[in-house]
């Protein structure tokens, strides 16, 4: 997590891809997560789908919705 502290446990997000990351950002703009490219998307387009940033016992994890 980066711009957040996790405290509402499931956020809806999207991501926006860089060279080495994909920075998970809310639909105000503002980046909650940063975490490591999928291996599927490296030799795609960027996945247009839903995803919900999740937190739970301190872990947090990108599920996709849709």
């Amino acid at each position: 997590l980066s711009g957040t502290d996790g405290r509402l446990e499931r956020y809806a997000v999207m991501p926006v891809r860089s060279r080495r990351q994909i920075r998970w950002l809310d639909a105000s703009g503002y980046q909650l997560a940063v975490s490591e490219i999928p291996e599927e998307w490296h030799t795609g387009t960027l996945q247009t789908r839903d995803y919900d940033l999740t937190v739970q016992n301190d872990e947090a994890k990108v599920v996709r919705t849709f």
